[in-house]
């Protein structure tokens, strides 16, 4: 079936468009619905007195949620739970900016128990949280568990809160085979850029400006951090809490550290640093510490090495 071309205003109670299967936390139905070029506002608001409330929550399997807009609802703007092979495409979702951050969308796209999903070409802003797959509170089993998550080409902006952790886009261990990619996140206030705790997941080419926060937060085991750009003056570019992640060729510019490595068994090489205030990688922490190449700082004309063990090496080398 098709839901297009409507107009939803003032939502007391419940989503603006819910499309949902009969059972509760499973789809048993190949539902093949398209939701396309709706417009959803005010679902929930402040203004008129109730609690939260979605723009569009998508319980189902084979379908696409594309170019619909979303203004000013409270919960999240589209909620997909327990969905196989959906696509959320070209959406706009913009919380309420007049509001106090505490009182804003909670989250622009929420993903829980979701398999195969493209979550592509969106654009989220002034909410407390952006793009996340979470458990939302639930057990990590499943069928609260999310498999095979692309995330890509959305733009991601104006995100903080007081409440929650203010990440841009997030993927915690309920999931696993997650990428983020070619994503671009700017002003994340009290946050952090992207935040991957999902195994064996992909983190490229991501463009992340971000005033205070770190840039990305990689703790998902035998994941890799690659080719993205991280202006981040008010903390790490990347933060590394778990073991066995690769990180190649990422461009750190403006933060206080460079890569902040608290794990076992990490690879960095060919990361370039530019104005990095305090340390290009502080890795003195790390019990066994693989590799870190020279590194290469291009305005000060310098490598910096480091020993195998993870200790800084005192020396620096002419290039």
């Amino acid at each position: 079936f098709i839901v297009r071309n409507n107009i939803v205003q003032n939502i007391f109670f419940g989503a603006g468009i819910n499309i949902a299967d009969n059972d509760a936390t499973t789809t048993n139905d190949e539902t093949n619905a398209l939701i396309i070029d709706n417009i959803v506002l005010d679902a929930g608001t402040a203004i008129l007195g109730v609690g939260a409330s979605d723009g569009i929550f998508a319980n189902c399997d084979n379908c696409v949620v594309s170019r619909n807009q979303i203004y000013r609802v409270t919960d999240t703007g589209i909620a997909m739970d327990y969905s196989r092979n959906i696509r959320v495409l070209g959406n706009t979702i913009r919380g309420d900016s007049a509001l106090a951050v505490s009182s804003r969308m909670v989250q622009g796209i929420g993903i829980l128990g979701v398999v195969g999903a493209i979550i592509a070409d969106n654009e989220v802003s002034y909410g407390q949280l952006g793009i996340i797959v979470t458990l939302s509170g639930q057990a990590a089993v499943d069928p609260y568990l999310s498999y095979g998550v692309r995330i890509r080409d959305n733009l991601v902006s104006e995100i903080s809160s007081t409440l929650y952790l203010g990440d841009a886009i997030s993927a915690d261990p309920s999931a696993a085979d997650v990428t983020i990619s070619n994503n671009e996140i700017r002003n994340t206030i009290s946050g952090r850029g992207i935040v991957v705790t999902s195994a064996h997941s992909r983190v490229f080419n991501n463009r992340i400006y971000s005033p205070t926060g770190r840039g990305i937060f990689i703790g998902g085991a035998r994941s890799k951090v690659a080719f993205n750009y991280i202006n981040s003056p008010g903390a790490e570019g990347i933060f590394v809490q778990d073991d066995s992640i690769y990180l190649t060729h990422n461009a750190i510019q403006n933060t206080v550290n460079g890569i902040n490595h608290n794990s076992k068994a990490t690879i960095a090489d060919h990361n370039e640093f530019v104005t990095v205030t305090n340390t290009d990688i502080n890795a003195t922490n790390v019990a066994l510490h693989e590799f870190v190449g020279a590194i290469r700082v291009p305005n000060a004309q310098w490598y910096k090495t480091f020993r195998g063990d993870g200790v800084t090496d005192s020396n620096l080398i002419r290039r």
